[in-house]
């Protein structure tokens, strides 16, 4: 019986640890990094950049798209294909990130 439950819970899928990192590399907006520890709503995210590093805190997230709070603006981060939108008063910017993801 044991091996029975063994065996059905190593087809789920469980994730104790997630480390989502997206790097941009574009010195205009001064983002280096970005990354997301916990992917929650009020969760603080770490923005890396040339002039120094920066927190930023989840606005709203799904399994698509992450729209992250900064005192500069806004950034919209698209989660699987690292298409990033930026918003800082009334000038707005794309880029493309690379998008890594470590599990535990």
């Amino acid at each position: 019986m044991l091996g029975g439950v063994l065996v059905s819970l190593s087809g789920c899928m469980l994730e104790r640890f997630r480390h989502e990192k997206y790097t941009c590399q574009n010195s205009n907006l001064n983002i280096a990094e970005i990354v997301i520890r916990s992917a929650k709503k009020g969760k603080e995210v770490k923005i890396f950049g040339y002039d120094g590093d920066r927190v930023g805190t989840i606005e709203e997230i799904s399994s698509q798209l992450a729209v992250i709070r900064t005192s500069e603006g806004t950034l919209k981060l698209n989660r699987k294909t690292g298409s990033l939108s930026v918003q800082v008063r009334n000038r707005y910017t794309r880029t493309n990130c690379k998008l890594s993801v470590f599990k535990l």
